[in-house]
């Protein structure tokens, strides 16, 4: 679904995520375990242990659920007061829980229990993936909170080449040779309902571009009241 923004706002939401966000790593350790550097972790590594890092998770990424890329927790930089209200990734996270945006998916998904979404900000380079899954047999999430419903990501990669890869594949089977991807695009969103078996494909050793987007998932949660929802 193309144009969910203005152009005025995509562009400084791609401005934000170019320039101002402050990355972290995620990366996966033996059967899949999540691990992360903040940004001062990171800007910290030597050449040589951040290599090692990617080599580690190389090793394994033929044989078992492995995945290595940039984020940015928005809601816990939020929770840590970490974040200034005015900034655009704050902004960006009330938007996405506004009954404007909510109404909107629950329209969209004919999902009335949607109450609220727990977006993040990704940045996939050259050598980063993500192997299949289906959102909720992983562990990289610690402390659930509602139920996942929707993954939702929202692109902004202007000019992306399929020949670059980082293509969003779908699979109907753990076994399938056969599957549907979609490359990303700028200012589009993608919508599709979890469980589902899906993988982001390695970005290619020679792509200079960066593969950025804001990800999350539109959840239920008994707990939690709307009643500005529809």
């Amino acid at each position: 679904m193309p144009n969910l923004f203005t152009e005025e706002a995509a562009n400084a939401i791609h401005r934000t995520l170019q320039h101002e966000t402050p990355w972290h790593l995620a990366y996966s350790g033996e059967a899949g375990t999540a691990h992360a550097l903040d940004a001062f972790e990171l800007e910290t590594l030597s050449e040589q242990e951040e290599s090692a890092i990617y080599q580690d998770v190389y090793s394994r990424a033929s044989d078992e659920y492995q995945f290595i890329y940039k984020f940015y927790p928005i809601i816990n930089a939020i929770l840590r007061q970490q974040l200034d209200e005015q900034a655009m990734l704050y902004q960006i996270a009330t938007f996405l829980n506004s009954s404007e945006f909510l109404n909107y998916a629950r329209a969209l998904t004919k999902d009335k229990s949607l109450v609220k979404m727990n977006p993040s900000a990704t940045c996939y380079q050259k050598g980063h993936f993500l192997n299949i899954h289906d959102d909720f047999g992983d562990k990289r999430e610690a402390n659930p909170s509602g139920q996942r419903k929707y993954a939702v990501v929202f692109n902004f990669c202007p000019h992306w080449s399929p020949n670059w890869g980082g293509g969003t594949n779908f699979f109907n089977g753990p076994n399938e040779n056969a599957s549907e991807t979609w490359y990303p695009g700028f200012n589009t969103m993608t919508l599709f309902r979890v469980p589902v078996l899906h993988s982001v494909s390695p970005v290619a050793p020679f792509v200079n571009a960066n593969r950025y987007s804001i990800t999350g998932w539109l959840r239920s949660d008994p707990a939690i009241a709307r009643p500005d929802l529809d």
